[in-house]
């Protein structure tokens, strides 16, 4: 642990010595926080672990680990207090999906039968009529237009200055 810690720490600082300019501030930061907590680490080992270091895992990728758990098949019978379990991995599922399959199978043979009860139901309901609205129906009360008296103008009326500039005397 203690050599993988120390080659971490020189790899950090080997990036940190490359980095140049004000541009790569944020990633200088970011990489000194890395070389603080790798040196943390290594600080706390040597004080607590003089003697035995611990050793640090594989460098398998969690995803990586957690795909061989799930794909490994285990060929071998496990004994656990008088019981025993055998591996079930390469039994094949026919057995469950053979009814699950004509249980499906019987409910779309079905399916027609209800259909044509429901297309009978709707043609016996009475189908409700569209009205078309025509511009005569809704108008024909007003086929005689109103006759209005009309009125008669103030020949008196005086005449406003933009009247009179308007007309053009």
């Amino acid at each position: 642990m203690k050599k993988k810690l120390e080659s971490e720490l020189i790899s950090i600082a080997h990036r940190i010595l490359k980095l140049k300019g004000k541009e790569d501030v944020k990633r200088m930061h970011a990489e000194a926080a890395l070389l603080y907590e790798k040196l943390s680490v290594l600080k706390f080992a040597q004080e607590n672990y003089e003697e035995e270091t611990p050793t640090i895992g594989h460098d398998t990728s969690f995803f990586e680990s957690i795909d061989q758990v799930f794909n490994n098949k285990i060929s071998d019978n496990i004994e656990v207090e008088d019981k025993v379990y055998i591996n079930l991995d390469d039994v094949e599922h026919d057995d469950i999906m053979e009814p699950a399959i004509e249980k499906i199978k019987d409910i779309v043979a079905q399916m027609p039968h209800e259909a044509q009860e429901v297309d009978v139901i709707l043609e016996t309901t009475k189908k409700p009529d569209h009205y078309k609205i025509h511009h005569e129906d809704i108008a024909k009360e007003f086929q005689e237009m109103p006759i209005f008296e009309p009125v008669s103008k103030n020949v008196n009326e005086k005449k406003s200055l933009n009247d009179k500039l308007k007309s053009g005397g």
